[in-house]
């Protein structure tokens, strides 16, 4: 992947649990040139209502291209142009 190419399209992969995610993310993180690496982030349970409200705006806006998470994600989002959902 280069950074001039297109984003791909927006994803979530969901895992059982926040290790598994978080060593997802730094595995695809390293896919990518180190400028983009950010756009890949794991989002769970964990984290902050303000990182969370920041991240799922990121995601809606395409400044995020991804996040591997947990359930925690997905209850009551609304983001209508993610294109692949993996359930790992």
């Amino acid at each position: 992947f280069k950074v001039d190419n297109p984003p791909p399209p927006k994803f979530l992969i969901f895992f059982d649990d926040i290790p598994d995610s978080i060593n997802a993310t730094f595995l695809l993180r390293k896919c990518l040139p180190p400028k983009l690496q950010d756009k890949i982030k794991w989002f769970n349970v964990d984290m902050s209502p303000t990182f969370k409200d920041a991240e799922l705006e990121n995601l809606i806006s395409s400044d995020t291209w991804g996040l591997c998470t947990t359930t925690s994600f997905g209850m009551g989002m609304d983001v209508p142009d993610i294109w692949l959902v993996i359930q790992w």
